[in-house]
């Protein structure tokens, strides 16, 4: 509703780096960061980007306009004030990020380290914990660097989350894949599992985010979501409750499939902030 009586407002949904339709990326380099914070980065690089195409939209608009001279009108003064004026239009807001599970990690260490260009946060079922983070560990990233070792890049194709994956993407994906040196894939899968490990304080409202960082996030206007019911041990109203806290916004349990009574929530909150 909010976004129909806004008609600046969009909605944007990406797939992160190595997910959906998005490249496969798996270089020495990337291995010095967790996955998680090089996708946050991902996502600060992308809105700089639709905000400079938005720029370089209005700013094309200005430069073609057109207007009369004649006795009394400073046409290049007006020229520059409008041109100013559609720059300004083209700017992008800052984003409000909505993110589930990782996707709600992912807008955390985003806000925290892009707090001026995040307008507000809902985030739902937050992973945290000793128990979340062996998993995940295990699940993204350990069992994939032994399928490479012990059968190499093809081997890692044939998985079924990667051949998900290369279905979404078409044949670019697959070969991104295949010419992927294995040590290396081996080498960042194995940093990223680290990463996650690192991770697990019980104490921390999210996985790799300490309190003391979190709360770099507070001064944004934040919804956090628990529906994970029954909860599985790595999404709980605890660790949700906890999260509340440390960012000082609303906290609310429901149930996933009772969209009726979480989803308007959700759109308030939103409609809030715009």
């Amino acid at each position: 509703g909010a976004a129909k009586e806004r008609p600046d407002f969009f909605l944007l949904r990406w797939d992160r780096r190595n997910c959906g339709s998005s490249d496969y990326s798996y270089g020495d380099e990337l291995s010095r960061r967790g996955e998680p914070e090089i996708q946050a980065e991902d996502l600060a690089c992308l809105l700089s980007f639709l905000e400079e195409t938005k720029c370089r939209e209005g700013s094309s608009e200005s430069n073609g306009s057109r207007e009369e001279s004649g006795p009394g009108k400073n046409t290049r003064a007006s020229q520059k004030a409008k041109g100013k004026e559609k720059e300004s239009q083209a700017s992008l807001a800052p984003a409000i990020l909505v993110g589930n599970s990782s996707g709600a990690r992912l807008s955390l260490i985003f806000a925290i380290r892009h707090e001026p260009r995040c307008a507000g946060l809902v985030l739902m079922n937050m992973t945290q914990g000793v128990l979340a983070s062996a998993f995940l560990a295990e699940h993204y990233y350990r069992q994939y660097s032994r399928i490479a070792r012990e059968g190499g890049m093809q081997a890692v194709v044939s998985s079924p989350f990667y051949t998900r994956g290369c279905r979404a993407g078409g044949d670019r994906k697959r070969e991104q894949l295949m010419s992927t040196d294995t040590e290396a894939f081996c080498k960042v899968t194995e940093a990223w599992a680290d990463w996650m490990e690192r991770g697990a304080d019980e104490g921390w409202p999210a996985i790799g985010v300490p309190e003391s960082e979190a709360r770099k996030a507070a001064g944004v206007p934040s919804f956090v979501l628990h529906t994970f019911v029954p909860e599985d041990g790595m999404h709980t109203l605890e660790g949700a409750q906890r999260l509340g806290r440390v960012l000082g916004g609303n906290v609310m349990s429901s149930r996933m499939e009772k969209i009726q009574e979480w989803v308007p929530k959700v759109a308030e909150f939103i409609a809030s902030i715009l």
